[in-house]
């Protein structure tokens, strides 16, 4: 028995459970589970894959980190524009209309000076 997440009384109950293949594009068979609250009506839905296809995710989440590392690029945070060699003090030399918020993150240009 599980407790409502919202009120917290023990009538988060599951509604509906049935078979699914269309997770993360992939054709990954899982279990997708409705559960509502019948004091509060709250709902939510999840999804369960089994531990090997969780492995399988883990494994393909390190191998990415592993790469961005090795590219250097998790290593970029938002004002990564400040540091770059295409910076000046009136902006991106590149012409970037985005440069200097969030996208510096995204941006495939960035070299650090």
């Amino acid at each position: 028995m599980k407790f409502c997440p919202k009120c917290g009384n023990k009538t988060f109950r599951i509604t509906e459970a049935r078979a699914r293949e269309a997770v993360v594009r992939q054709r990954v068979p899982a279990m997708r589970i409705r559960r509502r609250c019948l004091t509060c009506g709250h709902a939510e839905t999840f999804y369960e894959i089994d531990a090997h296809q969780m492995e399988h995710f883990e494994n393909l989440q390190r191998f990415e980190e592993g790469v961005l590392k090795y590219m250097k690029l998790d290593t970029l945070k938002g004002d990564a524009c400040y540091e770059c060699i295409h910076w000046d003090n009136k902006g991106c030399t590149m012409g970037l209309p985005e440069a200097g918020g969030a996208f510096a993150q995204d941006c495939s240009l960035f070299q650090k000076s």
